[in-house]
């Protein structure tokens, strides 16, 4: 199929909302967001960084949903903001190998955005940034590796989004912590996502650091996803929030215990249930709320099959080789937990 049309027929399926046929798989805080749905649909057409059918130009403007008709690695020597409102980026729609951006990556400043099917290498700052008060967010199968912050930051008093089926890889050794929730950021679900090699946030979610408030709702439900060989901590709560931890599997080579896996400190609150070590610890030992906080819905399983969905679906697809190798060093136990 020429390249002319293939974008005519991306264009026409988008038209008739085959593109969002995604939508329904959304689930968490985030997913009510229609993003760009029903929207005109922008092309873009060129790897460059800058200029007539670029990434940046295609985010230029508002209600839109933007595909690719190029396939490969857009360098980007810094940030591609995100600033407008009801937007889908929609990077599988791109021919093989898939949309890659390297060298910075996303800031969200905006509503009702869908960010999906992008891989993000050696950002110099955040992988994505989610601040600036946004809100009704979706971040579905992306893939994040070698940050020089964290994979995904959600601050600054962001709200409603959801974090699922991403693989949030190692990044640089000075800061290899791999996704902080803080600055009163709340409603926000991490779903079915892989964590690997990080040192610590996997994810980490506080509240307010000068412990002078507390929160009215939720700041994190994090459920179902895959805490891979963390270094020091796995999932962290502190900073007087309120969490639920639900379903997740968790292994460290290095740090096998139960307070290791799960950090409860400085005013956090958990529900902690069905968690699984493949160390053996009791990680729901850690919660200290005997009732979950209130949560958007998510279908959650035990955390051994909810484990090898990851392995099995999470990320861009198909996978690259960055996203293999870790794929590919992990091994999980048979059945159900």
């Amino acid at each position: 199929m020429g390249r002319k049309l293939g974008a005519f027929v991306c264009g026409v399926l988008c038209l008739f909302s085959i593109c969002e046929t995604h939508a329904a798989d959304y689930q968490g805080f985030g997913a009510t967001t229609p993003g760009g749905a029903q929207l005109p649909i922008v092309h873009v057409t060129t790897l460059a960084n800058a200029g007539r059918g670029s990434l940046r130009k295609a985010l230029s403007g508002v209600k839109r949903t933007i595909v690719f008709d190029v396939g490969g690695t857009i360098k980007v020597p810094n940030i591609v903001l995100v600033k407008g409102w009801f937007i889908t980026i929609d990077g599988s729609t791109a021919p093989p190998p898939g949309i890659t951006l390297d060298g910075a990556g996303l800031v969200v400043h905006a509503h009702d955005i869908i960010l999906r099917g992008i891989r993000i290498r050696n950002s110099r700052k955040d992988g994505i940034t989610i601040d600036h008060s946004s809100y009704n967010i979706i971040v579905d199968h992306v893939s994040i590796q070698g940050a020089s912050d964290g994979s995904i930051d959600v601050t600054n008093g962001a709200s409603n989004v959801t974090i699922q089926w991403s693989i949030l890889a190692e990044n640089d050794a000075s800061h290899n912590l791999l996704s902080l929730v803080a600055d009163q950021a709340s409603h926000i679900t991490f779903h079915h996502n892989l964590f690997v090699k990080g040192q610590s946030r996997n994810p980490q979610s506080g509240w307010d650091s000068t412990l002078a408030t507390t929160p009215s709702n939720t700041v994190t439900d994090i459920r179902n996803n895959l805490i891979w060989d963390f270094l020091d901590y796995g999932t962290v709560i502190k900073d007087n929030t309120r969490s639920n931890v639900v379903g997740n599997f968790y292994y460290s080579l290095l740090q096998p215990t139960a307070t290791r896996a799960l950090r409860v400190t400085t005013g956090g609150q958990v529900y902690a249930e069905h968690n699984f070590s493949l160390n053996g610890a009791d990680v729901d030992s850690q919660g200290n709320k005997t009732q979950p906080f209130t949560a958007a819905t998510v279908d959650t399983t035990d955390a051994c099959t909810a484990a090898q969905q990851v392995v099995d679906q999470a990320g861009v697809r198909p996978l690259d080789a960055i996203d293999l190798r870790y794929i590919s060093a992990i091994t999980l136990p048979a059945g159900p937990c």
